[in-house]
């Protein structure tokens, strides 16, 4: 199974290397300021460290007889999955790349963007008031890999020049959760929006839905980015959220927020 998820992440990988390396980076949008977000190929090396904590599948502690008082024959009852509250910590080093062709005959901006991210996640701790077993040692280092097809449907000029982006493409992980176990792969959806704030300052925030992936379980994503720049220094916050939708299950969530902080090469 792993080989499979391995063989679609390369699939991924040089589809997204063809994409950009068929971009010319040079003078794509002549509105687009040459600075930080504004450059028509920008590269950005960034730090993300988040808290994540949500609802899983709990497991009821174990009862140990007491020999004084006899044993009752169980009543049968129907009751909904056992849930519990959890918390961990985890950090993304992430490499991105956003690039443009020039413009098309309807004066819109058609591009690409790729993104791998390498991660480290700390076990998932139960929350002590309301679970006694033991937590879950996942695997602590998580690997991602995403590319996707951008088209800036709106971009104006002026001194504060601006993008609508939308987008669509794929991408996988790799790396267990309490959700997912091994890898997966997953189709996504973004938009985004950029404004240009004079010659070296921008406004950026982006929108990413994955909204199946290949995990056992129907697992939909949200990830949501905001972000300053300061010519190329770009510093925000991001927020991921996941749920588990349909069956017993769809009350079971996960919610991670965290910081930002990174360099526009």
């Amino acid at each position: 199974m792993k080989t499979v998820y391995s063989n679609k992440l390369t699939l991924a990988l040089g589809f997204a290397l063809a994409t950009f390396g068929a971009a010319r980076v040079g003078h794509a949008d002549d509105d687009a300021k040459e600075n930080g977000w504004g450059k028509a190929g920008s590269l950005r090396l960034s730090l993300n460290p988040a808290l994540v904590s949500g609802k899983r599948p709990g497991v009821p502690p174990a009862l140990m007889p007491n020999p004084m008082i006899p044993a009752v024959p169980a009543t049968p009852t129907v009751a909904g999955p056992i849930v519990e509250d959890y918390s961990r910590t985890q950090a993304w080093i992430n490499f991105d790349y956003y690039g443009y062709f020039d413009k098309t005959r309807f004066d819109t901006l058609v591009g690409g963007e790729f993104t791998f991210g390498l991660g480290y996640f700390s076990a998932e701790a139960a929350d002590p008031k309301r679970a006694k077993e033991p937590t879950e040692d996942y695997t602590k280092i998580h690997a991602k890999l995403d590319s996707a097809i951008d088209c800036a449907v709106i971009h104006w000029d002026g001194s504060m020049a601006g993008r609508v982006v939308i987008g669509a493409g794929f991408g996988g992980e790799l790396g267990s959760s309490w959700y997912t176990d091994g890898g997966r792969v997953y189709p996504l959806l973004l938009s985004r929006f950029q404004l240009f704030l004079g010659e070296t300052n921008a406004l950026h925030f982006s929108a990413h839905w994955l909204p199946s992936t290949s995990d056992s379980r129907d697992v939909s994503n949200l990830r949501l980015e905001g972000s300053y720049a300061l010519g190329g220094l770009d510093l925000g916050a991001t927020l991921e959220h996941a749920i588990i939708k349909g069956g017993p299950e769809s009350r079971l969530t996960t919610t991670s927020f965290g910081v930002l902080a990174g360099y526009i090469f």
